[in-house]
C-alpha cells in the first residue's frame, strides 16, 4: 500500500461490515453492528458505561462533597455511522448519529454528622446527537501496512492496531449538534420539598435558555472540548 488513503480504503469495507451489520443474539433489525459490539465489549448488563472516580472531592463548612461515579447511558443507540473518509492528506472525517445519550453523576455528600453520607444522582441527557469529527493522523504507514489484515477484522483489535502505528493525533474539526436537551433531574439525598424547589428553578432556566443552549452546542464543543482533546 502506497499511502494513507490506500490503507484506509482497504480497511474501510471490513470495518464497515463489523460496525454496520447486526451480529449476535442481542441484535435487532433496528440495530447496527456497532451497538451490538459495544454491548458485548464495553457496556455492562444495564447497557451503561461506568467510570469510578477516585480522590475527587472538596470540603467546606464541615461538609465533604465527593464525586463517586459517572455513567454514560445510550452509547449503544447509534443510528448511523460514516467513518474513515479521507478529506485531506493524513486527515479523516468521521460522522455518526446517536439516538440519545445521557450522563449520570453520583455525588456523595457527607454533612459531618453521625448519620453518615448520602448519595445524590444528577442526570442530564440529549437526543439526536450528531457528531462530525475531523482527525489528523500521523501514522507510520510501513508499520500499519505490515499489520495483518486479519488482526483488524475484529472490533477489539481495530483501535489498538491503529494506535500502535500512530505517532500524532489531532482533532482538526468537531461539529456537534443535538435535537433536544433533556431537563436535568436530581434523585436521592435531598428532601422532596428541596427537590421540588431545585426542579422548579431548573425548569425555569431551561424554559428561558434551552434554545440558546441547543444553538450554542456546536461552538461550545469546537472551541472548548476540541482544544482540550488536543
Amino acid at each position: 500500500m502506497d499511502n494513507l488513503s490506500d490503507i484506509f480504503l482497504e480497511l474501510k469495507p471490513p470495518i464497515y461490515n463489523i460496525l454496520e451489520n447486526p451480529q449476535g443474539p442481542n441484535a435487532s433489525r433496528e440495530d447496527i453492528g456497532i451497538n451490538v459490539q459495544l454491548r458485548s465489549l464495553l457496556l455492562d448488563e444495564e447497557r451503561t458505561f461506568s467510570i469510578d472516580i477516585d480522590d475527587l472531592s472538596f470540603s467546606t463548612g464541615g461538609i465533604t462533597v465527593r464525586l463517586d461515579q459517572v455513567r454514560l447511558v445510550g452509547l449503544d443507540t447509534f443510528k448511523s455511522i460514516d467513518i474513515l473518509d479521507i478529506i485531506a492528506p493524513q486527515t479523516i472525517l468521521n460522522k455518526f448519529l446517536l439516538e440519545k445519550l445521557a450522563i449520570e453523576v453520583d455525588i456523595n455528600i457527607d454533612l459531618g454528622t453521625n448519620n453518615g453520607s448520602e448519595v445524590m444522582t444528577v442526570t442530564i441527557g440529549v437526543t439526536d446527537l450528531e457528531v462530525s469529527l475531523g482527525v489528523l493522523l500521523a501514522i507510520d504507514q510501513d508499520a500499519l501496512g505490515n499489520l495483518e489484515l486479519g488482526s483488524l477484522l475484529h472490533m477489539k483489535n481495530i483501535l489498538p492496531c491503529i494506535l500502535s502505528s500512530m505517532y500524532r493525533f489531532e482533532v482538526s474539526q468537531m461539529a456537534v449538534s443535538v435535537g433536544n436537551i433533556d431537563v436535568p433531574t436530581i434523585d436521592g439525598f435531598v428532601s422532596q420539598e428541596t427537590k421540588d424547589v431545585i426542579s422548579s428553578s431548573i425548569d425555569a432556566i431551561f424554559e428561558k435558555y434551552k434554545s440558546v443552549m441547543i444553538e450554542s452546542t456546536p461552538a461550545t464543543f469546537d472551541m472548548t472540548l476540541r482544544r482540550l482533546l488536543n
